[in-house]
């Protein structure tokens, strides 16, 4: 996570019912509901999801949300990941039985929605009456009686944009209530600048929301602020949501194949396994990764993890004894039930910021063959092109060629980089790291991206954004492998409030488990690619 991430940038503003100023984009939204890697030290010894081979692998254990069925447009699955390829030309909204969902494209270059130079703001009218809610003018959607308001980078009219998210409810007088985006189920994706993004709110009732998203609702998306373009979208859709009913629990978690490889990535917010280390030995217990990459583990050394995992685990799954290696100067770390055959202290260029990159590598042998493995953690913080950004494309540009250069001395079957890439600006870092901005225009990235989801929930973030923090959940956890060697089986991100209290009881954890850290466990399991 940014470890120096702001705690409350843009306090919350007023509501104001003052007509924006200018659009560079509106959607316009009716729904109508039916019902609701030199060596510097040795080593130390110490619902199912379906397995496919493709980019977007991991199907959500949710029920899919379904796009309307018109004339030629036959209904379609949707999956919150920031990828709106699967989404039906000319569908803004669409819901399941959990969330109402929301896509939309702003105009001109892209920017960060938390951190842009403009306003967005989401409008909803949940009941479709005019008379309750805050009254405003909705244009093509007529009369509005706006009872949900989120503004990303908030700010009034012909202010300065703040950071983060704001979310208010309306009362049926149209009195103002601060809200978060915890409280609404808000989140949306991807994290960085986009030309396309897909939202999300929880229907469930809540303290905003009494009566939950169960009726006729009509949504509108804009912008306002001194830097917004006076151009606009404007789309109207009819829908029959679905009736109202909680996401269901996740029954349990899916066992690691047997011929397969599972690695986690998981930032431990600020050495907190030192303090509170029962939820993370739990949380790494009912996981039982093969090789484990962590970030924010300070100040620990190979032994002291060493230790921690010896003391906190047990031997690893019945047998043996666990490896590690540390870069304790950077918080970075792995923890291996297989054997560490080179710790790799590797002095990174650094960025343009004087940043060094916070890396530890290992060679390590595996029964898929000896592979590198890289716990990273790139710089924090910033905004599309700040010089945050521009470090963070600076680390991964070196981690990267000397990866493969690595790969290369060495003789490895294949890569495997995860950690915390704090994607708040760019996807130029992402695609700097996996090497495709390298690639050939027709050839893919030399590492493959792997897609992990939320058991139980079916969004694709890894950081979880509580209540507290003005921004909200979103995906800045990574873990990407070897295209040409490695197949990703399933991924997942674990949150054990979203688990059943039955398979809680099964796997020996605590509904508050991955409370503990900031940011969600992410697995990812891997196997060997068969030969074309």
């Amino acid at each position: 996570m940014p470890r120096r991430r702001p705690t409350s940038p843009g306090r919350p503003r007023a509501a104001t019912s003052a007509l924006l100023s200018r659009v560079s984009w509106v959607s316009l939204v009716s729904l109508v509901a039916c019902a609701g890697e030199t060596p510097s030290q040795e080593p130390v010894a110490a619902p199912t999801i379906p397995v496919v081979d493709s980019p977007r692998v991991a199907t959500p254990p949710l029920e899919p949300a379904r796009a309307p069925a018109g004339p030629g447009d036959p209904s379609v699955a949707v999956v919150f990941d920031g990828d709106t390829r699967e989404w039906p030309e000319g569908v803004l909204a669409t819901y399941d039985r959990a969330y109402l969902y929301l896509r939309f494209a702003p105009s001109g270059a892209p920017w960060t929605l938390q951190a842009g130079p403009v306003t967005t703001v989401i409008s909803l009218d949940v009941d479709a009456s005019a008379e309750t809610g805050r009254a405003r003018d909705g244009g093509e959607l007529g009369p509005l009686g706006v009872d949900l308001e989120i503004q990303l980078s908030p700010g009034d009219t012909g202010v300065a944009p703040g950071r983060g998210v704001q979310v208010t409810s309306f009362d049926a007088s149209g009195r103002a209530h601060a809200s978060s985006h915890a409280e609404v189920g808000f989140s949306f994706a991807p994290t960085y600048a986009s030309a396309t993004y897909e939202a999300r709110v929880r229907r469930a009732p809540s303290g905003a929301l009494p009566r939950g998203i169960a009726g006729p609702v009509r949504a509108l998306v804009e912008t306002r602020g001194r830097a917004a373009a006076a151009r606009s979208l404007r789309e109207e859709v009819r829908l029959d949501v679905g009736g109202l009913a909680g996401a269901p629990l996740a029954g349990g978690i899916p066992a690691a194949p047997p011929s397969g490889l599972r690695v986690m990535s998981y930032n431990v917010l600020r050495t907190s396994p030192r303090a509170t280390p029962r939820p993370f030995a739990r949380v790494i217990r009912a996981l039982r990764p093969d090789v484990l990459l962590v970030q924010e583990w300070d100040g620990f050394d190979a032994r002291a993890l060493h230790r921690w995992a010896s003391e906190q685990l047990g031997a690893p799954w019945g047998a043996g004894d666990w490896y590690t290696h540390s870069a304790p100067q950077d918080g970075v770390a792995l923890i291996s039930a297989h054997p560490i055959e080179r710790a790799l202290a590797i002095d990174l260029p650094r960025g343009a910021g004087g940043g060094r990159p916070r890396f530890a590598g290992a060679i390590i042998r595996t029964p898929l063959g000896r592979g590198l493995f890289a716990s990273v953690h790139l710089k924090c913080c910033g905004t599309l092109g700040s010089p945050e950004d521009e470090q963070r494309v600076a680390e991964a540009t070196a981690i990267y060629a000397r990866a493969q250069a690595l790969q290369r001395e060495h003789g490895l079957d294949f890569v495997v980089i995860g950690g915390d890439l704090n994607l708040v600006g760019s996807r130029a870092p992402l695609d700097a790291l996996t090497g495709r901005e390298r690639a050939a225009a027709s050839a893919d990235a030399p590492l493959r991206v792997t897609t992990p989801y939320v058991l139980g929930d079916g969004g694709c973030h890894t950081w979880r954004g509580d209540a507290e923090s003005p921004f909200s959940p979103g995906r800045l956890d990574y873990v990407v492998a070897t295209a040409s060697a490695l197949a990703e089986a399933r991924a997942f991100t674990l949150d054990s409030g979203r688990l059943s209290p039955e398979a809680l009881t099964r796997y020996g954890l605590e509904a508050t488990d991955t409370d503990a850290s900031d940011h969600l466990p992410l697995v990812v399991e891997l196997t060997r690619r068969a030969s074309p």
